[in-house]
């Protein structure tokens, strides 16, 4: 686990490598526990990786007593908030191999977002709203929220953030 933070909570750790740092070995695990949620080939999710994470991005892994179980990426994504451009930690492909990792992994997320002080954003379809609800991610009313190139039927869910907040979103897929 050279170069990346560990967070520890009882059996639970957390990895962190930033993208530029990031080893084939770090990509590869990305792509084994994604393939879980997403059966995409290794190519198309490698390529997926090269064209939508920048340097700066973050890939967070969650071990279970050593053992590599869940993961999710931070893209340091620019937000305009009540108008003001912000840096915020942009939440994606969330899955875990194994029943719990997923709580697990969004707890110990939360405490590296609180500990870099920024807000977090993530966006998701109807049936995750409430799984983010419960480790305190709130659901943004669509009034509130002007997305660029998402879709429709996409949530916009907050962390760290006041949720009378205003949002708009034109930056990259994460």
């Amino acid at each position: 686990m050279d170069g990346g933070l560990k967070i520890s909570s009882n059996m639970y750790s957390i990895y962190t490598v930033k993208h530029s740092e990031a080893t084939t070995l770090d990509l590869e695990r990305a792509i084994t526990l994604k393939s879980v949620a997403w059966p995409y080939s290794k190519d198309s999710q490698m390529q997926w990786i090269k064209n939508n994470l920048k340097p700066e991005d973050i890939h967070v892994f969650l071990l279970e007593d050593g053992e590599y179980i869940a993961y999710l990426n931070i893209a340091m994504v620019q937000v305009k908030i009540n108008g003001t451009p912000t840096i915020c930690a942009g939440i994606g492909n969330v899955c875990s191999s194994r029943k719990g990792g997923g709580k697990n992994l969004m707890i110990l997320t939360n405490d590296f977002i609180t500990d870099l002080n920024i807000p977090g954003i993530l966006f998701c379809r109807d049936n995750l709203v409430e799984f983010y609800n419960k480790y305190n991610w709130f659901l943004l009313r669509s009034e509130q929220v002007t997305l660029s190139h998402l879709g429709e039927g996409i949530n916009t869910m907050v962390y760290n953030l006041n949720t009378d907040s205003t949002i708009i979103y034109a930056d990259r897929n994460f």
